[in-house]
């Protein structure tokens, strides 16, 4: 009895310390993050090329931002893809929902997409306050949204970047993927005249 929980033991430790091989071994190779299965990584231009050949239509463009139509939660939305300024490496991906009239619709919004967001990376951190005199039910949500006395966000933070959520004094909510090593690409490059 004792021996065949020893090996027991001994076999489920190892397929932990494989299983965690393997996840570092995928780590190491793509240290960028991901949106819609692309890594947020390399040039703009190809980058743009990629979403489109996905079905996203180019609605604006300028050097080193290209905006699209695209579609979230089933809701027509704004989705802008940054490069940086020299290199046009593409370091961010920010998708914008339409602005809304009411409370309910900014909640029920966020409370969807953050709940998407956490099935698929985990728990965030969030923050979800109002400030005074603003209480949530009072009647005043969309003032105290258009006078920055509400405080509603959430991000999921890894060694790739990080994901951001969260309601603007616009009325509107935003989701934003970042990657940590190109933003420092793109922070270098203003430091660089």
């Amino acid at each position: 009895m004792k021996t065949k929980r020893a090996i027991l033991t001994t076999l489920l430790l190892t397929l932990f310390v494989l299983a965690f091989s393997q996840v570092q071994l995928v780590y190491e190779t793509n240290n960028h993050l991901e949106f819609n299965g692309m890594s947020l990584n390399g040039d703009l231009n190809v980058f743009v090329a990629k979403l489109q050949k996905q079905g996203f239509t180019i609605k604006t463009t300028s050097q080193d931002l290209v905006i699209f139509n695209a579609e979230l939660i089933g809701k027509p939305c704004e989705m802008a893809v940054l490069g940086t300024k020299k290199t046009k490496t593409v370091y961010r991906v920010t998708i914008l929902l339409p602005e809304a009239t009411n409370w309910e619709t900014l909640k029920a919004d966020y409370t969807q997409l953050k709940k998407q967001y956490t099935e698929k990376y985990g728990t965030g951190i969030s923050k979800e306050i109002f400030l005074a005199p603003y209480t949530e039910g009072d009647g005043n949500e969309m003032e105290a949204i258009a006078t920055d006395k509400l405080s509603y966000s959430t991000y999921w933070k890894s060694e790739s970047g990080t994901i951001y959520l969260g309601i603007i004094n616009s009325k509107v909510v935003f989701v934003a993927f970042q990657d940590k090593t190109n933003k420092i690409i793109c922070e270098n490059e203003k430091l660089e005249k």
